[in-house]
């Protein structure tokens, strides 16, 4: 509501110098919303106020001070995660570190085997003709040892065989001597020279038998020679291949153990990061935890602070009615205050009023208004104000100022 029509007129050569009530009001009532201000305030109302004020301010002070050890301790956490933040992220730097190093060792190792593999496959692919060509020499020196050893050597010695025995004896020298270029003169006499007891053998058979002698121990000598001359080259080539597959095999191995060690130290990295994440993320939260504890104690420190300067506010009102309440005492006329006296003093004070001169009605002036704001300030309107209000429904006035008299 408003106050009375005389008192803001009588304002209005001083509006500008004194703060404005409805301001003050205002301020109060946004602090106090179930306070109805109807009027100009008296002393006991505003110390009324003036306790509601204290109180609302204590209490907030006190809600403030109470999240100070909370809040200490949730910080005091949040440091110590950071810490360990800190020291994840270092260990997850040093475990990729060690992971980039195996992988650069991994890679080293699979070139020296993929080398060692590409020449041993190099070297075997240029010599397979020449292994294949020994290798030859050797099944044929085989086969000869073979031939000479076994069927040959029976027939000629007159071993007792079975007729299929020696049938197939002969057939094994035949495929031989044509194996080995032998004429076919001699090869078709086998049968013949071979076949016959050696005491019953006659001069061309005893022919037959030095020609296939011949023949086969030409044979064997040729043999020998080129085993002998393919020799030394086949030594050096298989020495060749053996370091190569030795090589291959050590490198092989070399590259397993540097896939694992890589391998090893991957899941390292990638553990060390998830610790980091985990840690953020929990340094996240409770940096969160201390935001909302850091928010509720500056609302109380608000409510704290919007109490402190409505009482500023309070303090202002009451004093800029009392000026207010004077001067308009000041302004009234004379006449008007020597009614008022005639009410309060009866019909002597009348009397005595009006026979005052002129000249002497300023001190009767002063005289009365050395007891006027006391009956001003009796016929103010009251303001009603709850007893009790719970401080739960105060809301703080971040905006509110204090302002200056």
């Amino acid at each position: 509501s408003s106050l009375p029509q005389s008192f803001l007129a009588s304002q209005v050569g001083t509006m500008e110098q004194a703060p404005d009530i409805a301001q003050l009001t205002a301020q109060l009532r946004e602090l106090m919303p179930d306070v109805e201000f109807s009027g100009c305030l008296s002393e006991d109302m505003a110390e009324q106020l003036r306790s509601r004020l204290a109180e609302i301010q204590k209490e907030a002070l006190e809600k403030q001070a109470t999240f100070d050890g909370p809040l200490a301790d949730a910080q005091k956490l949040v440091t110590q995660r950071e810490e360990e933040v800190a020291e994840a992220v270092a260990e997850e730097k040093d475990k990729y570190q060690k992971a980039q190093q195996k992988a650069e060792e991994l890679a080293e190792a699979q070139v020296e085997f993929s080398t060692a593999k590409s020449e041993h496959e190099k070297v075997e692919r240029l010599g397979r003709a020449e292994r294949e060509a020994g290798e030859s020499l050797r099944q044929a020196k085989k086969q000869h040892d073979m031939v000479s050893q076994g069927p040959l050597r029976k027939l000629l010695e007159g071993f007792s065989l079975s007729q299929k025995a020696e049938a197939k004896a002969v057939q094994e020298i035949q495929e031989h001597l044509q194996a080995i270029g032998a004429e076919k003169t001699l090869i078709a006499s086998v049968q013949g020279a071979l076949l016959a007891e050696p005491e019953q053998r006659g001069e061309f058979d005893l022919m037959c038998i030095d020609s296939i002698n011949e023949v086969m121990s030409k044979n064997a000598e040729d043999l020998s020679t080129k085993l002998e001359e393919r020799a030394p080259a086949e030594r050096e080539a298989n020495a060749e291949m053996l370091g190569l597959e030795a090589l291959m095999d050590v490198t092989g191995d070399k590259e397993k153990d540097a896939s694992e060690a890589h391998s090893a130290e991957e899941a390292k990295h990638k553990e060390a990061k998830a610790k980091t994440r985990i840690l953020k993320k929990e340094v996240t939260r409770l940096q969160s935890a201390v935001d909302v504890l850091a928010a509720e104690q500056e609302l109380e420190a608000g409510k704290a602070k919007a109490a402190s300067d409505a009482m500023a506010s309070l303090e202002t009102l009451v004093e800029v009615q009392s000026k207010r309440a004077a001067e308009e005492m000041i302004e009234e006329p004379a006449p008007k205050r020597a009614r008022v006296e005639v009410e309060e003093g009866g019909a002597d004070t009348v009397q005595a009023q009006e026979e005052l001169p002129a000249e002497k009605l300023p001190e009767a002036a002063e005289a009365v208004m050395e007891t006027e704001p006391k009956e001003a300030a009796s016929k103010i309107e009251q303001v009603h104000v709850p007893q009790v209000a719970s401080p739960a429904r105060v809301r703080p006035a971040a905006h509110v100022t204090s302002p200056v008299a």
